[in-house]
């Protein structure tokens, strides 16, 4: 309950192979399934790889993007300022 708290941002490393559960538990302890959350695969590196979604989306966009580890789930509404922070991929 402690990580599903409004207003925070979670970070969740090495978090793709338990995705499903980590979205459903948060989901159970009180976000809405429309919290924003992203994937952020080899941050910071030539093939960076970004995938925006929401909490109740995001096993689902996740197995469909292809995208696999290493990667940080990132669960919150800092992910809305993605644009505005998109420093590495505007590069």
């Amino acid at each position: 309950p402690a990580l599903a708290r409004p207003g925070q941002t979670v970070v969740f490393y090495m978090g793709i192979g338990g995705a499903p559960e980590i979205c459903r538990q948060m989901i159970a302890h009180g976000l809405p399934r429309s919290t924003p959350a992203a994937v952020v695969r080899r941050g910071t590196l030539a093939d960076q790889q970004t995938l925006l979604s929401s909490l109740g989306e995001l096993p689902q966009r996740i197995a469909e993007s292809g995208i696999k580890p290493p990667a940080l789930i990132v669960v919150g509404s800092v992910v809305g300022l993605h644009e505005k922070l998109s420093w590495f991929e505007n590069r």
